[in-house]
């Protein structure tokens, strides 16, 4: 079925290594300690250390309600599957972006899902971003998306 997970060879290590920041996200979160838990993402995970307090608060408090959500979908075992038969009867164009500092699991899913869609995907390394650039370089993310766009119309199922 092509699904990418934890029985993926090339996956298995990046999995393991986010597993063990993940544990300790998710301990703070069954702990009701949703604040914390949304901390150490951001700090452990998507940004990297110090990437919380350069958050504006409205978005760590965005973050901070969001949280009991984030540890329910990581209840179901099946959070970190991707059909990739499924996804590769998309047909319009895909965008698919992470940073240079992103996770070093993020950019091998990227490939991934690019490798399913085809030559309907465009790759885009954000030089300086990590996990979530629309936060973090928010001008730049939607100026290269509002580019994607505009090059692209006229090639997906709505044309």
């Amino acid at each position: 079925m092509g699904v990418v997970g934890e029985e993926d060879q090339e996956l298995r290590p990046v999995l393991r290594a986010m597993g063990a920041a993940l544990d300790g996200v998710l301990a703070a979160l069954r702990a009701g300690e949703d604040r914390a838990g949304a901390q150490r993402f951001v700090d452990e995970v998507v940004i990297g250390p110090g990437g919380w307090e350069r958050l504006p608060e409205r978005y760590r408090a965005t973050l901070t309600a969001n949280a009991p959500t984030f540890a329910d979908e990581h209840g179901d075992p099946d959070w970190a599957r991707l059909d990739l038969a499924r996804l590769a009867g998309f047909p319009g164009p895909a965008l698919l972006t992470f940073g240079s500092a992103s996770p070093p699991w993020f950019p091998v899913i990227v490939g991934k899902l690019a490798a399913a869609l085809g030559g309907r995907a465009r790759m885009r390394t954000l030089v300086g971003d990590g996990h979530v650039p629309h936060l973090t370089h928010p001008d730049r993310y939607a100026d290269d998306l509002t580019e994607f766009i505009r090059s692209s119309r006229g090639t997906g199922p709505c044309g």
